[in-house]
């Protein structure tokens, strides 16, 4: 368990557990996983095989990621989500959880970690790239993948 202040970050591994991280934190993305259509089978997949990483303050939930750490040909993991809300940003709340992605996937034999962000998402993009991250390759009109390797 790593411990920043009063900032506790662990691999959640209880289902209601994530849905509660998930639910509390899903306005901070742009599209939200609670109110699309498909949220059962999205919950589903990431609690039957993401690695969960929670970050809470005083028990509370203040971030989370979602990375799949399975590609075990390519070695490269895939965040799937990551946030943090607005009034823990600019804490280090995302640069731990970011740490912490990459450390769980090094445990799993991944060489690098790849995400998909909005164009539009201006504020995650200069997060990634200060995190290390740098531009892979368009992903649609409107998002990219970006990289890390390690």
């Amino acid at each position: 368990m790593i411990q920043e202040a009063s900032m506790d970050i662990f691999v959640v591994t209880e289902t209601e557990e994530k849905r509660k991280v998930i639910e509390k934190l899903d306005h901070v993305f742009p599209r939200g996983l609670v109110r699309r259509d498909n949220y059962e089978e999205i919950f589903g997949k990431i609690d039957n095989y993401a690695i969960f990483i929670g970050a809470y303050e005083n028990d509370e939930p203040v971030g989370y990621a979602a990375i799949y750490a399975n590609d075990m040909e390519g070695k490269i993991a895939f965040i799937t989500m990551i946030g943090v809300l607005e009034n823990m940003q600019g804490k280090h709340v995302g640069s731990t959880l970011m740490k912490r992605c990459v450390e769980e996937s090094q445990k799993c034999g991944m060489n690098a970690i790849r995400l998909e962000v909005l164009n539009t998402n201006t504020k995650a993009i200069d997060f990634y790239h200060h995190s290390g991250f740098e531009f892979e390759k368009k992903c649609s009109d409107d998002s990219n993948h970006l990289i890390k390797r390690f």
